[in-house]
């Protein structure tokens, strides 16, 4: 499980519409180049990635993103650059997350339950779908994994064990169970091995599982560790077309360490011999 480059882009746009639109909630902040320039307005841009191998499957993503403010004089452009260099160097209104920015992991299922095994219970006979999501520190669920389909053959119940994600270091303090479409059971993150419960009867009146998108299209997310910031430079200058207006371009870097994906093991190729039997004589 690995926070792409989308979700890495997305993390630093939910960082600007949190820390700017509260104060200028009429602010658009774009991600691409607008039409028609209104001001006060930002756009945000990733312009470079470099990812360095850091061994052992580890790798580094490294980007760097363009956040350009154009304001309406260069006070205006003075005060959205120190706000964000507050924020940056002294971590936000806790003062504890310094040079760091909340990762978001976005429109992504849980993954499925690593078995669910048949015990004694009162579940009817049928067959029954069970979806498990995680919850993140600040509440945030996931989107709900995809179905797993479980036939029960009488009154049954239904033993699950659900996955560790990341496995060494989870993100999820705890975790919800559906079946059928609603909430069955919650279950904490156990001190050692795999959170794991069993469901022997079902209410049928929980909420729904949340799913990766919703009609509108918005992406549901969760917290996902963080990106690092190591490079912060802004420069104001005079609009180069429109007198009397000023811009502001900030540099940032950000890098990420994480497992690299391995490549699936080539297919062992199965060894074949002609043996031919020939008559003694």
């Amino acid at each position: 499980m690995i926070l792409d480059l989308d979700d890495q882009f997305r993390s630093v746009y939910r960082m600007l519409w949190e820390l700017y639109l509260p104060d200028q909630p009429g602010l658009r902040i774009e991600d691409k180049r607008s039409r028609q320039l209104v001001r006060p307005s930002m756009r945000l841009e990733q312009t470079i990635h470099r990812e360095v191998d850091r061994g052992y499957g580890i790798k580094e993503d490294q980007v760097q993103y363009a956040i350009t403010y154009y304001g309406v004089n260069r006070s205006d452009c003075f005060k959205a650059v120190s706000k964000l260099e507050h924020y940056v160097e002294f971590g936000g209104a806790q003062y504890e997350n310094r040079y760091l920015i909340q990762a978001w992991k976005f429109g992504w299922n849980f993954p499925a339950p690593l078995s669910v095994t048949l015990v004694t219970g009162t579940v009817p006979a049928g067959d029954h779908q069970v979806r498990v999501s995680g919850i993140d520190v600040c509440g945030n669920e996931s989107a709900a994994s995809l179905p797993t389909a479980v036939t029960t053959t009488g009154p049954q119940g239904f033993d699950i064990i659900i996955p560790r994600v990341p496995w060494n270091h989870p993100l999820f303090p705890s975790y919800n169970v559906y079946v059928d479409g609603h909430l069955e059971g919650n279950v904490a993150m156990p001190q050692w091995g795999y959170p794991e419960i069993t469901i022997s009867s079902l209410t049928g009146t929980g909420s729904p599982p949340l799913e990766a998108s919703n009609p509108q299209g918005d992406l549901n997310a969760v917290r996902w560790k963080f990106l690092r910031v190591y490079v912060l430079a802004s420069v104001i200058r005079e609009d180069p077309v429109e007198n009397a207006v000023f811009q502001s371009t900030t540099t940032m870097e950000t890098s990420m360490i994480q497992a690299r994906i391995q490549p699936q093991d080539p297919i062992m190729e199965v060894l074949g011999l002609d043996i031919q039997l020939k008559e003694e004589v």
